[in-house]
């Protein structure tokens, strides 16, 4: 069974011009989310923590992701992602196709 979670969509982009989001600071910009903290602070690295929040800013829920696997060679990010209410992890890899969500809910 395939999962798929709003907001999520099949692009027809360039690999490379979907690789520069990686680019954590710039997230509020594409996603909704508000960036709160990066550390360590730049472009994304394995082991770098990001925290924000999104919603209302009364019912803010907040999201936390932690970089585990970034390789620039085949265009694959790995965030552990941890959202409210226990809803799993999540794992995003761009390739040249489509950008592919998987649950990990664990």
């Amino acid at each position: 069974m395939r999962y798929v979670s709003c907001p999520t969509a099949a692009i027809n982009a360039p690999v490379d011009v979907v690789w520069v989001l990686i680019e954590p600071a710039a997230w509020g910009s594409v996603f909704d989310v508000r960036v709160g903290s990066i550390d360590p602070p730049g472009p994304a690295i394995v082991g770098q923590n990001i925290s924000g929040e999104t919603g209302l800013r009364i019912f803010h829920l907040k999201l936390t992701f932690r970089m585990i696997e970034i390789d620039p060679r085949q265009h694959r990010l790995c965030p552990d992602v941890h959202l409210p209410f226990g809803m799993g992890n999540i794992r995003e890899t761009p390739d040249s196709e489509i950008l592919q969500i998987q649950n990990l809910r664990q």
